[in-house]
């Protein structure tokens, strides 16, 4: 009685274990075939797809047919989409319904080899010129969905011509664990970017980003499929295309065109020649100077005045939109007429309250009678300086006549005033003279202000030696000036 209780129990619990050892997959494929009982296996899946395009495609239309690769699942291009259009390229041409038939393989080599830039979604619209590329009447594209426990397989026949469907079809096909693997798979290759010239920049290629060295970038594990290429090279226009990568290794290469630029040249001193490429440059009375429309390379130029050394170099304009120039004075009063030019010019940008100095008029001849004008917005202690076109220098304010340089706010003052019972005369050389008014909430220490036997400090090269110009430039830099104007005017 105990040994068949025994038994019974055993072969309850055999039978309990036969049940629930039944594999996963077994349960999985019943879900799958009772809830999509159309589903393919994979194995039959492409020549039922096959059969099915060819019901729905009128063959003569189509002529002349190829087998691009399936993209999907998830936009990429997968080892199933490629295994797949491989196996349904052999199904069609195999069924004999078409006038003609690309191989697979011989339709890779061509896209090789020809390395047009179209992508991988083949689209009605990128058919019509894709296929035209590769010498077909007709070509076959497709997609592949992941529906979870299925993968829906469309294909479509477009003519290369108009870009027409002119058949479709599609198909259900069962997941098992080769399926998965092979729609997980992310196909990947190499690309390489290279540009003409040769330069330096950076190339974003799909999510990644490499520094272009003399013209070229690489990159590696690129999925398959419509990979994004942008260039950027300083100088020239941004370079965007669509590169189709397929293969292990792809090259990618373009002309760069150069942009436009405009360059702008800040030159001391103000009077100098500038040429660019054997070209005038013309200079206002600051020293400014435009080029308009050039282009990344290399240009010369050559900068010259009288009384300074001249000097030549290049610049690119892809790198320097703004070309400052300076050339160094043969001698004390030529360095020292800089100092004053790019002093002025610096305290301008960022004075604190505002400063005029004006003439009668801009151009002189010899002998003229002239006067000089200056009005500070606020009391300020000022130095008025004529500097002519050899770098001598005559303090003009603070004077004889009126020795304490504090001034009014608001107050026009006038040199010489009427009260001075004298006049002023243009004197040489001829050329470009420029005042300068230098004022500061300081008392200003810049001249040593001995006006014995003279009406007005004057700096020339037949009194004045070359050590006390460079000390009045000096003493110009290390003076807090508050704010400054100038102006110019032309001895003829």
């Amino acid at each position: 009685m105990k040994s068949s209780n025994i038994g019974t129990f055993f072969l309850i619990i055999s039978l309990l274990s036969f049940i629930s050892c039944s594999t996963p997959t077994s349960q999985k494929n019943i879900q799958i075939s009772s809830k999509y009982p159309q589903a393919a296996s994979f194995i039959n899946a492409p020549e039922k797809l096959a059969r099915k395009l060819i019901a729905s495609t009128r063959a003569q239309e189509a002529g002349r047919v190829g087998v691009l690769g399936f993209q999907g699942p998830n936009e990429k291009v997968s080892k199933f989409g490629e295994y797949f259009a491989d196996k349904l390229s052999g199904a069609l041409y195999k069924s004999g319904k078409f006038k003609a038939f690309v191989e697979r393989r011989q339709l890779r080599q061509i896209q090789i080899a020809h390395n047009k830039e179209f992508g991988i979604r083949y689209d009605q619209k990128t058919v019509e010129e894709f296929g035209q590329t590769l010498g077909t009447d007709s070509l076959i594209v497709g997609s592949v969905r992941d529906l979870g426990q299925i993968l829906d397989v469309t294909a479509k026949v477009v003519t290369s011509a108009e870009g027409k469907i002119i058949g479709q079809a599609g198909i259900l096909i069962k997941k098992n664990s080769e399926v998965e693997n092979l729609a997980n798979k992310v196909m990947r290759g190499g690309l390489t970017v290279s540009v003409s010239p040769p330069v330096d920049g950076t190339v974003l290629a799909g999510s990644q980003k490499s520094r272009m060295q003399d013209g070229a970038a690489s990159f590696h594990n690129v999925p398959y499929g419509d990979c994004f290429v942008r260039i950027q090279a300083k100088g020239f226009k941004p370079v965007q295309r669509h590169v189709s990568v397929r293969k292990d290794s792809v090259s990618f290469h373009t002309q760069l065109k150069s942009e436009k630029h405009n360059v702008s040249f800040q030159v001391i001193p103000p009077e100098a020649n500038l040429y660019v490429e054997g070209e005038e440059v013309n200079l206002d009375k600051q020293g400014y100077g435009h080029k308009k429309g050039l282009v990344s390379k290399k240009y010369s130029y050559s900068l010259s005045a009288e009384g300074y050394d001249s000097k030549t170099g290049t610049f690119n304009p892809a790198q320097n939109q703004i070309v400052n120039l300076e050339l160094s004075g043969k001698d004390a009063y030529y360095s020292t007429k800089n100092d004053f030019f790019q002093q002025v010019r610096k305290i301008k940008e960022n004075r604190d309250f505002e400063v005029k100095v004006w003439t009668n008029k801009q151009r002189y001849s010899l002998g003229d009678k002239i006067r000089f004008h200056f009005r500070a917005e606020k009391e300020c202690y000022l130095n008025l300086v004529n500097v002519n076109s050899q770098g001598e220098m005559t303090l003009l304010f603070p004077n004889r006549y009126h020795e304490d340089n504090f001034v009014q706010a608001g107050k026009t003052y006038t040199i010489p005033a009427k009260s001075y019972d004298f006049s002023l005369e243009v004197q040489p050389p001829r050329g470009t003279d420029r005042i300068y008014a230098l004022a500061s909430s300081n008392p200003l220490n810049i001249f040593d202000t001995d006006f014995s036997g003279q009406s007005f400090v004057s700096l020339d090269r037949g009194r004045s030696e070359s050590s006390k110009i460079r000390g009045i430039g000096v003493k110009l830099k290390q003076t807090n000036l508050h704010s400054a104007a100038q102006c110019v005017i032309e001895v003829r």
